[in-house]
């Protein structure tokens, strides 16, 4: 398993990354491109995300990072998700009030279900 513990990836490309069982505990990842990323059974726990670009990513942590984390964060409409893990993510995001994000996140699992 890979060690990202509070780990600053802010602004980092890692574009096609196979971050697959990585503890990204709390690391910084505001700012990241992420396209086409694998985030496979990661641990997402207290993860920030904003004004990341998470396009083509496939988005299956084993646990969701905060919702707020997701503000400005681009591309979630068309993340792809192996298991679904029955909108987790988009509860979150509803939760919090965030429907842009919500509403982008429930196209991304309907459009999978589709393929």
């Amino acid at each position: 398993m890979q060690r990202c513990y509070r780990t600053d990836l802010d602004g980092a490309d890692l574009t096609g990354a196979v971050l697959e069982d990585a503890n990204l505990l709390q690391a910084q990842l505001a700012n990241t491109d992420l396209t086409d990323a694998f985030l496979g059974r990661a641990d997402l726990t207290d993860a920030q995300f904003r004004g990341s670009n998470l396009t083509g990513a496939v988005f299956e942590p084993k646990s969701n990072p905060a919702s707020s984390s997701f503000v400005g964060v681009k591309g979630l409409w068309t993340m792809t998700y192996i298991q679904n893990r029955r909108g987790v993510l988009r509860q979150d995001l509803a939760k919090a009030g965030m429907r842009q994000e919500e509403r982008e996140v429930t196209y991304a699992l309907k459009h999978t279900v589709r393929k």
